[in-house]
């Protein structure tokens, strides 16, 4: 008699539980589900992180989006960024900046910026070469309009679109000009001139700003506007900024030395601070 061993195989369902662990999931969802299941005691800590990233990005898309631009720069304006470019080996005796608004016709609306809003810039200075290798001596233009016309009386320039980063405040165009100083005899003073014509910039209405950074060790600092006829300016206000602290401006401490004529205002700066912007804002 023969015994014949029978073999069988047994083949075990997977319960319905273990199926739901291996069935693919059909949504974003799922997958983070199944994600929090497999990580155990982390998983409260990421279900909070996740309620609290939806819930900002909920509340993000209810802000309108001038409510979101102005946001982003203030948040921007607390990032310190480095102070713009500069040339050693320079010293300033007299910088006198003159803004004259007197061709500004106001934008109408759709109107060309490079057809409206004429603003001539004309920068005097007495300077000196303290150093043998300062070759340039460094400027430095920002605007809201079109790309400006800049040419010297004085020295041959060059002009490029700057490379820093503006941080905060309004969105400018920024460039530096470097004026050819390497003819000028080491210690003795020269003077130096820029102009600038800009169209577009100087648009708001109702108020407006005019700045002046100091890029080199100066000893007076002169800033003066002149408005168009018929729209007087008022409401004078004086701050100056630390470049490395963003465009947080403060009112000045000294009451400001300034003369008020007609349709024309000057400020005088003695001994300006390196590395500071002297800021004039006023109301129409």
């Amino acid at each position: 008699m023969q015994n014949i061993k029978r073999s069988a195989r047994i083949t075990r369902r997977p319960k319905v539980k273990d199926l739901g662990k291996h069935k693919a999931p059909e949504n974003l969802f799922q997958l983070v589900f199944q994600f929090l299941n497999r990580v155990g005691p982390l998983r409260k800590v990421l279900l909070v992180i996740i309620f609290v990233f939806s819930g900002c990005v909920f509340l993000w898309n209810l802000f309108p989006d001038q409510g979101k631009q102005a946001l982003v720069d203030n948040l921007l304006q607390r990032i310190r960024r480095p102070a713009p470019i500069s040339y050693p080996g320079v010293e300033i005796e007299q910088q006198d900046l003159r803004f004259d608004l007197s061709e500004r016709v106001a934008a109408q609306a759709g109107a060309n910026p490079a057809e409206c809003c004429k603003v001539t810039t004309d920068e005097f200075l007495t300077c000196r070469r303290v150093q043998k290798d300062a070759v340039n001596l460094a400027r430095h233009a920002a605007t809201t309009g079109a790309t400006p016309t800049f040419l010297s009386q004085t020295h041959q320039i060059s002009v490029q679109q700057a490379s820093h980063e503006r941080m905060g405040g309004p969105r400018m165009t920024d460039y530096d000009i470097l004026l050819n100083i390497s003819g000028e005899p080491l210690g003795r003073p020269f003077t130096a001139h820029l102009r600038s014509v800009r169209f577009g910039s100087f648009r708001n209405e109702s108020t407006e700003w005019a700045a002046a950074a100091v890029l080199q060790p100066t000893r007076i600092l002169t800033i003066e506007v002149r408005f168009p006829g018929g729209k007087p300016a008022r409401n004078f206000r004086f701050t100056m900024a630390d470049e490395s602290d963003g465009s947080n401006y403060v009112p000045i401490d000294l009451p400001p030395q300034i003369e008020v004529g007609k349709d024309i205002i000057k400020w005088t700066i003695a001994s300006p601070k390196l590395g500071y912007t002297y800021r004039l804002d006023w109301d129409w």
